[in-house]
């Protein structure tokens, strides 16, 4: 074991496949439920490091950072979301509001089988791959210990724990990797309904509205339905 960023965790071998990721990954999570920390993939590279120490220094050290995020309220997650995608629509108008369903039910059946399962592949992302401890049962918390957010359009350390609460609370949505742009989530019981995989939807774009330029609302809202994987990228 290894120290990053003041947490335990093990460094994994840049050529480990997805079922192996999959099941350290598995075992991690349940030895964190017994041994109180919570498992997360972060691929770690100057710039990160470089951002998280910032964060850290902002107020003296990683742990006066700890204590001062988790003396915070983060129960305003909803409030976050409603207020970022009304900008959101601002931007992009009624394109968001329409959902066509002809084509939505085009996509589904071609997404469904090949996103239920998948885990995103990790060997190709710049820097070393860590399994890392971060000391807290609630997922959501794990930011306060890697504070990556805060720049261009990404959430920053309250806004992203408070959203990832929700999200949490909502969905069973859980931090899993973590790279100096991009955020994966991992849900154990996927959205099966395409209402609540709307919301979902919209929730995401006001997460991250990058992903607003790759996809329209019906591909997103299909992406959403019954994957076990969210993923996001920050510019």
């Amino acid at each position: 074991m290894e120290t990053i960023f003041n947490c335990k965790a093990k460094k994994i071998d840049s050529n480990t496949d997805r079922k192996e990721l999959t099941n350290l990954y598995g075992q991690a999570v349940d030895e964190g439920r017994k041994n109180g920390y919570t498992p997360v993939f972060v691929v770690v590279n100057d710039v990160l490091e470089e951002t998280i120490e910032g964060q850290f220094g902002s107020v003296g050290s990683a742990e006066e950072y700890v204590k001062s995020v988790l003396s915070e309220n983060h129960s305003n997650g909803k409030e976050i979301f409603e207020h970022r995608y009304s900008y959101i629509v601002e931007e992009y108008g009624d394109g968001l509001e329409y959902i066509d369903r002809d084509m939505l039910d085009e996509m589904l059946p071609m997404l469904e089988n090949e996103q239920s399962t998948i885990m995103p592949s990790v060997s190709d992302y710049e820097g070393d791959l860590y399994l890392v401890q971060i000391p807290t049962l609630n997922p959501y918390e794990i930011f306060a210990w890697l504070p990556f957010g805060g720049w261009n359009e990404c959430p920053d350390t309250d806004d992203m724990i408070a959203m990832c609460k929700y999200w949490y609370e909502s969905y069973g949505a859980v931090p899993m990797i973590i790279t100096y742009d991009t955020l994966t989530f991992k849900l154990d019981e996927p959205i099966t309904d395409i209402e609540s995989a709307l919301n979902a939807a919209k929730e995401q774009l006001a997460f991250c509205e990058d992903i607003a330029d790759c996809a329209d609302i019906e591909a997103l809202i299909a992406m959403t339905y019954n994957n076990h994987y969210w993923s996001f990228w920050w510019d």
